[in-house]
């Protein structure tokens, strides 16, 4: 380091803004012309980003790169932008000022203390900064006058002392850029990536950007394709790597491991938040921020490719006891389709309000509404999103199928659902026919994953906006979460340990009744059942209470257990 250091003089920003156009042209020309080459890629790349052809906003975005310089010394390094660590700075500084002429002490009377992070990068790298900020500066001058002569002063950046000029130089407006985003590492990137499952595929996401606002410098992370085993999701535990379920290309799902940071950036969600994905061919995804849900584990409803979209799950956060949370955060967004198309058809079909009468020719159709119904025959987190619609038809019979009913949920708006027979509502099923001059109320029932609030219902060419009133559901012991612990017993006593935790909205009371035990000498055991001596237990919403049960044991060798609308059989 201190031979990399050796013929290395630092410029602080204010002494290079104060210097003559002629000195910084020629410490412009001191740099190699690989080097020139490449910072000149660099500016006319930022350039391009940011689709500047005013020779004024190019200007302002040197005098926006000079104060990144300035602030928190910013410098390019081959396609992405580092900030030099301040040790490494003061090494640079450490040199300069045992350069004094005062005192004759040469430059290797002070030599850094350490190479840090960047002992292995090339040294081109650590030099940069002296000709980045000439070129900038030497840059927005010229734009500004429109000539390679300048005579004394140049102050493109604000300084504490006034700097003399003797040509006065027009006054620019900065223009606001984002701020640039820095990777959490330079070297290893494509290793982080291919250090998860190796992708048997062409088109795979590399990296993933986080923009909480417009504000804020995004939050990178790395991708690597990861596939689940044996209901394991595998992955690394740095906070800047996240993992891909390997094939999801329609909606990613990717993981981002949990620590204080990451969890913090799940709440900071907000309607303003966008996500970027880079994917491996260069293609560049950008997302729109939905919701943010607190799910349980066995929850995989929003996985499903079932329309595009991004889905963010927060893994790897546990209990003290290492055992994992019984909820974990989940984030959705959605990917706007302007990204490809500038306008939508002409032709987009008429979306017409609930309780609003629309003429179809041979008919007259009404949403009158719509809501969601439970049923024991489908699993808990489905419904049936049943829309009443009262019809009118002409002179002339309609047969229901040329109807063509489908219904689209707001928060999965890819997905086409066609009614289902079994489903019941306020009104009587569909006829198939539907005879003349009649007019007839009917339900139509589709199932679906519960939670939207609104839906449209597309009938022949016309769409239908249809709020969902949400079901009433009957919250029972059933609905707690069990995990069965361990099971003992000695000669006279019979102890089961359980974990329960509620993740319903409204807080649950556990009494002695929902446990009971039956003994005997055959399997499956039944006959009188002993309930155990348990106090009535509440357990609010999102919370979890561990249970020690006993009951009477008299060396019986089988048993039945029922715990929370649970069964299991016992043999001891």
């Amino acid at each position: 380091m201190s031979d990399l250091n050796a013929d290395t003089h630092f410029y602080e920003l204010d002494e290079l803004a104060s210097l003559p156009l002629s000195d910084l042209q020629a410490l412009w020309e001191s740099v190699p012309t690989e080097e020139q080459t490449y910072l000149a890629r660099i500016f006319e790349r930022e350039a391009s980003k940011r689709q500047i052809v005013e020779d004024e906003d190019e200007a302002a975005m040197a005098h926006y790169f000079l104060e990144q310089y300035r602030d928190i010394a910013l410098v390019p390094a081959g396609e992405v932008w580092l900030k030099v660590p301040p040790s490494v700075q003061q090494d640079y500084r450490g040199t300069l000022a045992g350069k004094s002429d005062e005192d004759g002490e040469t430059a290797d009377a002070v030599a850094p203390a350490s190479t840090g992070m960047f002992g292995g990068l090339p040294r081109w790298l650590l030099l940069m900064a002296v000709p980045m900020v000439c070129m900038f500066i030497f840059a927005g001058v010229n734009l500004l006058t429109g000539s390679d002569e300048q005579s004394e002063g140049v102050v493109l950046l604000p300084t504490e002392t006034p700097t003399p000029t003797i040509t006065p130089t027009p006054t620019v407006t900065p223009t606001p850029f984002p701020p640039t985003a820095t990777p959490f590492a330079l070297s290893g990137f494509d290793d982080a990536i291919t250090a998860g499952e190796l992708p048997r595929r062409d088109y795979y996401p590399v990296q993933l950007q986080v923009f909480p606002n417009a504000d804020t410098t995004p939050r990178v992370f790395i991708v690597q394709g990861q596939e689940i085993g044996v209901a394991e999701w595998r992955f690394d535990n740095n906070p800047d790597v996240v993992s891909w379920l390997g094939g999801m290309l329609v909606r990613p799902v990717l993981g981002v491991p949990f620590n204080e940071g990451n969890l913090d950036l799940f709440l900071d969600m907000n309607p303003d938040s966008v996500f970027v994905v880079t994917m491996n061919t260069g293609d560049v995804l950008q997302f729109v921020y939905e919701e943010t849900h607190q799910v349980t584990r066995a929850h995989t409803g929003h996985f499903r490719q079932s329309a595009p979209g991004l889905v963010l799950v927060l893994i790897g956060e546990t209990f003290a006891d290492g055992a994992p949370t019984d909820l974990r955060y989940l984030v959705t967004a959605s990917y706007p389709s302007g990204q490809e198309i500038d306008t939508l058809s002409a032709d987009a079909p008429i979306v017409v309000p609930a309780g609003t009468t629309h003429d179809m020719g041979d008919l007259t159709l009404t949403v009158n509404g719509g809501a969601w119904m439970t049923s024991a025959n489908l699993p808990q987190e489905m419904g049936y999103a049943v829309v009443d619609v009262g019809v009118l038809t002409g002179d002339a019979p309609v047969e229901s199928a040329s109807l063509n009913p489908v219904l689209a949920l707001r928060d999965i708006p890819g997905e086409r659902l066609s009614p289902d027979p079994n489903a019941a509502g306020n009104c009587a099923p569909m006829p198939s026919v539907i005879p003349p001059n009649t007019a007839a109320c009917a339900s139509l029932g589709f199932v679906a994953l519960r939670g939207a609030d609104a839906a449209r219902l597309t009938v022949r060419d016309a769409v239908f906006e249809v709020p969902l009133v949400p079901a009433a559901d009957t919250v029972t012991a059933a609905n707690l979460d069990l995990q069965l612990g361990r099971i003992t017993h000695t000669d006279t006593t019979f102890t089961v340990a359980a974990r329960v935790f509620n993740p319903t909205a409204q807080p649950m009371t556990v009494t002695r009744d929902d446990f009971g035990l039956v003994l005997g000498f055959i399997p499956e055991p039944t006959g009188a059942i002993a309930r155990p001596n348990v106090a009535p237990t509440t357990i609010e919403p999102g919370a979890s209470i561990d249970f020690t049960i006993e009951f009477p044991y008299a060396g019986e060798g089988y048993a039945t257990l029922a715990m929370l609308g649970r069964v299991w059989g016992v043999e001891m």
